[in-house]
């Protein structure tokens, strides 16, 4: 079974500096183990999440106004969380606590202020349409995957997903989101090497940073996740005491299938 945490946010600042990073943590870690049966081809099981939601200020009308007048300029939206703005990175460490060495995986999802990625509500989503007899299951990515490790019994190993990394989580989420770009293209390749996907995105865009992120877990042996959001907020939108957070509402993501439709229930 899928083991979801919502996350209470723990803030560990670092020295004084509006612009010295920002941490933010599960409320716990996150933990996960095992395989599935065989006749599945001993695949982890289900993964262990956790949702952190960054508590960002709500722009002022002052800010709003401005927003609305490049906005109209530009022709497109301009977000109020701007990745040139905002840095995001994860630093993890997985656990081994078995006996036995194992398979980990990490992976990312979340939500910028347009539209909202989830694998689990892609594959519910999907779970409620019929789907043409010839076709094979739609394949549902993560926005992002690290390599899967063999982390050995008893054992600790550190990663990082870095910056750079976060950065093409967000250009693929709004090129996917905002501008319909074709979305197993936009997330098999990397945008920095190649344009394809990218096509419909406006190269005066301005990209918006996740204000949600949710990170899932995968382990065949039992293990345990610990990690830190870090955020380096180079324009002051961070939340200060008891400001308002800002709340957006983004569409969810549903991937177009050729042929699919909605399963109608009979009528009674």
């Amino acid at each position: 079974m899928r083991a979801t945490i919502k996350a209470a946010l723990l803030t560990l600042v670092v020295g004084c500096s509006s612009n010295s990073p920002k941490y933010f943590a599960p409320a716990k870690p996150l933990e996960a183990g095992g395989m599935m049966p065989a006749m599945t081809g001993g695949m982890m099981a289900s993964p262990s999440i956790a949702a952190i939601e960054l508590p960002f200020r709500r722009p002022t009308d002052q800010e709003r106004t401005a927003l609305q007048e490049e906005s109209k300029k530009l022709g497109f939206q301009v977000p109020f969380l701007q990745r040139e703005d905002i840095d995001v990175s994860i630093q993890y460490t997985i656990t081994n606590l078995s006996a036995e060495p194992g398979q980990a995986s990490v992976a990312v999802d979340g939500a910028n202020e347009y539209t909202s990625y989830d694998v689990a509500a892609i594959q519910s989503y999907i779970g409620t349409l019929m789907l043409p007899p010839d076709a094979d299951a739609p394949t549902v990515l993560p926005l992002f995957q690290t390599t899967k490790v063999i982390v050995p019994a008893k054992t600790k190993l550190s990663g990082n997903i870095r910056e750079d990394d976060v950065a093409e989580i967000d250009r693929d989420l709004d090129a996917i989101g905002r501008f319909k770009g074709p979305y197993l293209t936009v997330l098999l390749n990397d945008s920095t090497a190649t344009p394809l996907g990218m096509e419909m995105v406006p190269k005066t865009v301005k990209l918006p940073q996740l204000w949600k992120l949710i990170v899932s877990f995968k382990a065949t042996v039992p293990m345990r996740l610990d990690f830190l959001v870090r955020v380096r907020d180079q324009a002051n939108v961070l939340a200060e005491g008891k400001e308002p957070l800002y709340k957006p509402s983004p569409k969810a993501f549903t991937p177009m299938i050729a042929g699919a439709v909605p399963i109608v229930p009979p009528m009674p």
